[in-house]
């Protein structure tokens, strides 16, 4: 293979001594008979090798092995971005979500603490920064009172914040899911025909190595 080439070299080495050692068994003694035989052995040799150039040129001249490799990086990277999309959104909703438990366990706290209100800041922060043009629904009332205080929103207020967020997420990652079954099949063909591609590259290199070698030989 094109790894080993210096095994390809031995293969075509021993065929080619194979070769005229069964050549003179054949001729015998008559080295005249046997030259011609070699000479005749050598114009074939000549002329596959001249075969296996040309259709290596011509192989390289459709070779689309590199189009299809950067073509194959770039889906990939596509994807790991959306799984790292998937992933953040994931992360948000669990988060929000419990953030959510805690104003709908019966508790008798009809304001949101500072604290609460700088959580759900740093949720929906989180979120935009995959999600840049996204609309959570009604913007998150964060505001720094006169005195330095802050403005606290009701738990009811904060809940409708807190459910579309969710909502706005969840459809979001919907779409990154159907975005990544789009991109999968096509990352997977884009893998067949690079091995594709290689293979026959691999093949054609190897046999010219082999016939080069043979040439070469019956050449001495």
């Amino acid at each position: 293979t094109m790894e080993y080439p210096e095994v390809a070299a031995q293969i075509a080495n021993a065929w080619a001594e194979l070769f005229v050692i069964e050549a003179n068994k054949i001729y015998g003694s008559s080295s005249e008979d046997s030259l011609i035989f070699l000479s005749e052995q050598l114009v074939v040799a000549e002329g596959e090798l001249t075969a296996v150039q040309d259709q290596l040129i011509e192989f390289q001249s459709r070779n689309r092995g590199v189009i299809v490799r950067n073509r194959l990086e770039a889906r990939t990277a596509t994807q790991a971005d959306y799984l790292e999309e998937q992933r953040i959104f994931a992360s948000v909703i669990q988060d929000a979500k419990g953030l959510l438990t805690q104003f709908t366990s019966g508790s008798t706290q009809r304001t949101v603490t500072a604290a609460d209100q700088l959580t759900s800041l740093l949720l929906q922060a989180q979120a935009v920064t995959v999600y840049t043009n996204s609309e959570f629904g009604s913007p998150l009332q964060f505001q720094i009172g006169g005195n330095n205080t802050v403005n606290a929103l009701t738990v009811d207020e904060q809940i409708a914040f807190l459910e579309g967020l969710i909502a706005s997420l969840e459809a979001k990652g919907g779409e990154v899911s159907l975005l990544l079954e789009e991109i999968e099949p096509l990352i997977l063909e884009d893998q067949q025909t690079l091995q594709a591609i290689e293979a026959e590259e691999s093949f054609l290199v190897d046999e010219q190595e082999i016939v080069q070698q043979t040439y070469m030989n019956l050449a001495r």
